[in-house]
C-alpha cells in the first residue's frame, strides 16, 4: 500500500513539473493539437461552423477570377498606393465608405478603390441580401469587406505573411474584394441570407467567388 502510495505521489509529480516546463510553450501545442485534429472554433478545417456549404458553393479558383479580367476589363496592375490615388482623382476608380448597408475596413496591403463594375455589384448584393432579411422579418446587419485594390508592392509584401496572397493576385485588377463570413459573428440567420443573395448571384454568372479559409470570400465582380 505504501509502495503504491508512493508511486502514485512520484507520478503526480513528474506530471506536474512536466505540465510546468510545457506552460511556456502552451500556444504553440494548443495549434499543433488543433491542425492535427482539425479543430478550430472559427471553422479553420474548411467547414466552417459560420459557413457551413460555402466551401461547396465557392470554389472558383484563381484561373477563373482571371478569366472576368479577359478583353482588359480591369486596371493594370498599380507600383503603389501613390498611382490607385491618381486612378480615384481621374474618376476611373470608385472609392468604397462604410455606410448602412456595408462596412469598409481599413487595410494596410488595400485601398478601398474598385471599379464601377465592382462598386455596381456590391450595390446589388446588398440590396438583395437586404431583401432576403425583409422576406424573412430579420433585422439586416451590414457585411464587412476587408480587402480591395492591391499594387504590385503591396501584394508582394502581403506574401510574406498571407499563404493565399499570390503573385498575379485579382486584387490588383480592380473588381476583386474580400467579405469576412465570420464578422457576421453569432448572426448566423443573417449569415445565411447573405449566403443565399451571393450564392443567388454566383448562379446568375455575375461574379467569381472563392471561400477561404482564413475566414473571408475572396469575389470577383464579372
Amino acid at each position: 500500500m505504501n509502495l503504491l502510495k508512493k508511486n502514485s505521489s512520484r507520478i503526480i509529480i513528474t506530471a506536474l513539473a512536466i505540465i510546468i516546463c510545457l506552460i511556456p510553450f502552451r500556444k504553440k501545442i494548443i495549434r499543433k493539437m488543433k491542425s492535427i485534429f482539425g479543430y478550430s472554433k472559427k471553422g479553420g478545417d474548411g467547414q466552417s461552423a459560420e459557413c457551413i456549404n460555402c466551401p461547396t458553393l465557392f470554389n472558383d479558383l484563381p484561373p477563373a477570377h482571371k478569366k472576368a479580367y479577359e478583353n482588359n476589363q480591369g486596371i493594370k496592375p498599380q507600383q503603389n498606393f501613390i498611382s490607385l490615388d491618381k486612378l480615384l482623382r481621374n474618376s476611373i476608380l470608385v472609392e468604397l465608405k462604410t455606410n448602412s448597408f456595408y462596412i469598409m475596413r481599413s487595410s494596410t496591403s488595400s485601398k478601398p478603390y474598385i471599379l464601377p463594375r465592382g462598386f455596381n455589384f456590391i450595390q446589388e448584393l446588398s440590396q438583395l441580401y437586404m431583401h432576403n432579411c425583409k422576406k424573412k422579418s430579420v433585422e439586416y446587419i451590414p457585411f464587412e469587406i476587408t480587402s480591395t485594390t492591391r499594387t504590385l508592392e503591396s501584394v508582394k509584401q502581403l506574401m510574406r505573411s498571407n499563404s493565399n496572397a499570390i503573385k498575379e493576385s485579382a486584387h490588383l485588377k480592380g473588381k476583386t474584394f474580400d467579405i469576412s463570413y465570420r464578422a457576421f459573428k453569432r448572426n448566423k440567420k443573417q449569415l445565411n441570407l447573405f449566403i443565399q443573395a451571393l450564392d443567388s448571384l454566383h448562379k446568375m454568372k455575375k461574379c467569381y467567388v472563392k471561400f477561404e479559409k482564413n475566414g473571408c470570400l475572396h469575389i470577383t465582380a464579372n
